[in-house]
């Protein structure tokens, strides 16, 4: 069994990841709008309307943005429970979607309940990460086995003081 997975989008402006196996496909995040989310795929070869299933880290927009839109135009589920048509995504509760089990892992993050996610195929594992505030030992738990490990680090707290960013969001993200 094996896994693959490409980043669509990463950072403010969205984040997208793409993950395949056992001949399911599936999105974590679709912080891009619908259209850019659609294009992204068809460069790397997937139909958008192939896609079992799109989970969501969290409902920050760089995460969640193009989610709901995404979904009603190519009937695409969504694993977030704050949008109609979804399915709940329950913290360490493994999810099948064909031959791939995503299981949410709860991170520190100024969001409501915020993931990590573990996506596995048999014996093939992808630990995905985004947004969080620190590795807890929970954390490690979920991750210590993974095959690969993706995970977004583009915090940079002097940037982002100097940054163009409203005070208060930056005081959100300091935090």
């Amino acid at each position: 069994m094996s896994l693959r997975f490409r980043v669509l989008g990463s950072g403010s402006t969205g984040n997208a990841t793409l993950v395949e196996g056992g001949g399911v496909s599936i999105l974590l995040d679709a912080g891009l709008g619908p259209r850019d989310l659609a294009e992204r795929l068809q460069s790397v070869g997937v139909d958008p309307a192939s896609l079992a299933a799109v989970f969501l880290s969290h409902e920050h927009q760089d995460h969640a943005r193009g989610a709901v839109s995404f979904s009603r135009k190519w009937g695409v589920r969504l694993g977030a429970e704050e949008f109609a048509g979804y399915d709940v995504l329950e913290a360490e509760a493994p999810r099948a979607i064909g031959e791939l089990t995503v299981r949410g892992v709860p991170v520190p993050h100024d969001a409501a309940g915020p993931y990590a996610f573990v996506v596995a195929n048999g014996g093939a594992t992808l630990g995905h990460a985004t947004d969080f505030g620190h590795v807890g030992r929970s954390f490690v738990d979920a991750f210590r086995d993974c095959d690969a490990v993706l995970v977004e680090c583009n915090h940079d707290p002097d940037l982002l003081r100097r940054g163009e960013y409203p005070w208060s969001l930056k005081e959100r993200i300091l935090g």
